[in-house]
């Protein structure tokens, strides 16, 4: 246990107050008044002391230390010819005592306490030639017993502010030796294990919430994990097993299903991953599986499968990332696509293709400097579906989809993954439907909306930044208008007005934020 120990720390102006001489055995002693003073307190005093003979390591009497601008103390103790002797006071700034004890010819002895700066009592101690002896207790702000530490009898308990015991351990003086047990707020064991001088060695459990199943049981030898470490289910069956060498995991590390069987073994090496391993299905069928060189470059290859063992997905790896060749397939077997790698990016040409493992769905190629790619889909006719130009995985620039008879269905154009400007929607015939505008990916403008001829306006709405706002406008094929009307979002405003193909006045309803408060209809 650490306690705090007087360091004089102060530049020294040292003023002769007076001089007192006196005879031990004999001989006469100078006792000279010493004061310091805070550097940037002129004329604040810091300490106050008598040395011996103007040797400033004998100080005698009484000695004092202030806080910086205050009278109040920080330290108060007694020397007697360089050694401390008798009580020593520590002072928080409010005044309240820090820490107390007691010196005989500069060694602890007797009752030391420290308190908190509220005043309650925190750590009660015991010295004998500088020694703790008998139980240090140590207590929380509200007076349980926080820790119990008695160096003779070699144990240490900590409590819970409940007054539950937290944890147990054997002792060697100051440090543990021997065995240590660690319990919840419930009085349930937590934790068990052994130290040799301070440090972890031999068997160390972890148990399960409220039960005396294990959870982990781990191997140290000097504070350092070494050999296997195994974790288990609530069952008590074997779940995971971790080599450790050196307090580095090293070795094959193995997984387990609750039923026993094995669930994947990888390879490590030095704390790394080494690109070997094998996954399996808990009926013991091979999931995955990757081989890797322990050269250099680590060329490897991985291959994943279905319950049925049919191959999924093969590809090669090289320094861990996929490079070359990635090929998927369906679970009958058929090409679901084919990707090409370059240390982890995707180069040249990718295909995605339909279940029958020939028809081609997706294309894309990518560009040199990865960022950029073309994507064309297709339906399963062979005709495209959609195309356009994607950089850094957003959309970019015109993009078209088309309907399985080959006739244009959208035109848009997106910058950075939203669209942007002129908007066109056609029906499976190539008419006009839809004309709008967007900015930032959010309707702006005049959307409009064609009759099948792809001329006559069915709809006017105006937009502003995604949401209906404006006087709404619908008609006829003769061009008459049928309803008109201000809107906001989905909410109708004021007067609407409804016409006859003539142009005839029909009714007229009054809104207030959406709600109708009244019908007219024409005398």
């Amino acid at each position: 246990m650490k306690y705090l120990k007087y360091k004089k720390n102060f530049i020294y102006i040292f003023c002769l107050i007076f001089v007192i001489a006196f005879g031990v055995n004999g001989q006469s002693k100078e006792r000279t008044l010493i004061k310091t003073y805070y550097d940037d307190w002129a004329g604040i005093v810091a300490e106050e002391f008598y040395v011996l003979d103007g040797d400033s390591n004998r100080i005698d009497g009484e000695y004092k230390r202030y806080f910086p601008g205050s009278d109040n103390l920080i330290v108060k103790s007694n020397y007697k010819d360089g050694e401390l002797n008798g009580d020593f006071y520590e002072f928080f700034e409010n005044g309240r005592v820090h820490f107390k004890a007691k010196y005989k010819n500069g060694l602890k002895q007797g009752e030391y306490v420290s308190f908190y700066v509220e005043g309650a009592k925190k750590t009660v101690a015991h010295f004998k030639q500088d020694k703790m002896v008998g139980t240090m207790k140590k207590f929380f702000p509200n007076g349980t017993v926080q820790i119990e530490h008695n160096i003779s009898k070699n144990y240490w308990k900590e409590y819970y502010p409940s007054g539950k015991l937290m944890n147990e351990s054997e002792m060697l003086g100051e440090v543990r030796n021997g065995v240590t047990k660690v319990y919840d707020q419930e009085g349930n064991l937590k934790q068990k294990g052994t130290y040799k001088e301070g440090k972890i060695d031999g068997k160390y459990y972890t148990y399960f919430p409220k039960s005396t199943t294990v959870q982990k049981e781990s191997d140290f030898v000097d504070g350092k994990l070494e050999g296997e470490s195994k974790e288990f289910y609530t069952s008590g069956v074997l779940k995971q097993v971790i080599p450790f060498e050196n307090n580095i995991e090293h070795g094959l590390r193995l997984e387990y299903y609750e039923s026993g069987q094995l669930m994947s073994e990888n390879r490590i090496v030095k704390g790394r991953t080494t690109g070997n391993y094998k996954n399996y299905y808990e009926d013991g069928q091979l999931k995955s599986e990757m081989i890797t060189a322990l050269g250099k470059e680590q060329k490897g290859v991985f291959r994943e499968f279905s319950e049925k063992g049919i191959l999924l997905k093969e590809g090669h790896m090289q320094q861990g990332k996929m490079h070359g060749i990635t090929k998927g397939f369906y679970d009958d077997g058929a090409l679901k696509q084919v990707f090409n790698y370059q240390k982890g990016i995707k180069k040249g040409v990718q295909k995605q293709y339909y279940t029958d493992g020939e028809t081609l769905k997706v294309e894309e190629v990518f560009a040199k400097n990865a960022t950029e790619n073309t994507v064309k889909e297709y339906f399963e006719n062979g005709k495209v579906k959609e195309e356009g130009k994607m950089i850094k995985k957003l959309k970019t620039g015109s993009w078209k989809t088309y309907y399985a008879n080959g006739k244009l269905k959208t035109m848009k154009s997106f910058t950075g993954g939203f669209e942007e400007g002129e908007s066109l929607i056609y029906n499976k015939e190539g008419v006009l439907m839809t004309k709008e505008r967007y900015r930032k990916g959010r309707l702006v403008g005049i959307h409009l909306e064609y009759y099948d001829d792809g001329r006559t306006v069915l709809m006017e709405v105006p937009y502003d930044k995604g949401y209906i706002y404006g006087e709404v406008k619908k008609f006829y094929r003769n061009g008459q208008i049928r309803e008109i009307g201000k809107q906001y979002k989905d909410k109708k405003l004021d007067t609407w007005k409804y016409f006859d193909e003539n142009g005839i006045l029909e009714k007229e309803e009054i809104y207030n934020k959406g709600t109708l408060l009244e019908v007219k209809y024409p005398n």
